[in-house]
């Protein structure tokens, strides 16, 4: 893992500049193989995002996503242990959900929108629990 590069930085800092500044060093790039394709994701576990590195505040539809995130109505959808930020993917967002493995193996739900950028579920899922109710 490498720190991010002054662009993400700066994506970072406009999402929420208090955290950002607070812990510039925790924000790292990680790459995760999605369909045979390595892609590369910005991660600040601070403010609890994992969003592809090609993502542009102004134009991403997986940054906008987050703000749409809601768990309101999803009792029913819920239950059984799915996974928040999955149903909300397919549900609520009418994005397609992947999984992704780092080199070591472990998997990782994502959620693509259809301009290619990618978010973590667990960042839906995160998002979405902050939502006002």
């Amino acid at each position: 893992m490498r720190i991010v590069s002054a662009f993400a930085m700066s994506l970072l800092l406009q999402m929420n500049p208090l955290q950002a500044q607070a812990q510039p060093t925790a924000v790292t790039q990680e790459k995760y193989q999605i369909r045979g394709e390595w892609i590369e994701f910005i991660r600040d576990p601070k403010l609890h995002l994992t969003l592809s590195s090609s993502c542009s505040a102004k134009k991403c539809q997986a940054f906008k996503a987050l703000s749409q995130a809601s768990l309101k109505g999803l009792d029913e959808e819920l239950k059984g242990g799915a996974q928040p930020g999955a149903v909300i993917c397919r549900q609520r967002l009418h994005a397609e959900l992947q999984v992704g493995k780092d080199a070591n193996g472990n998997e990782t739900g994502f959620c693509k929108f259809k301009d290619g950028s990618l978010v973590g579920t667990g960042s839906i899922s995160y998002y979405a629990a902050h939502q006002p109710k």
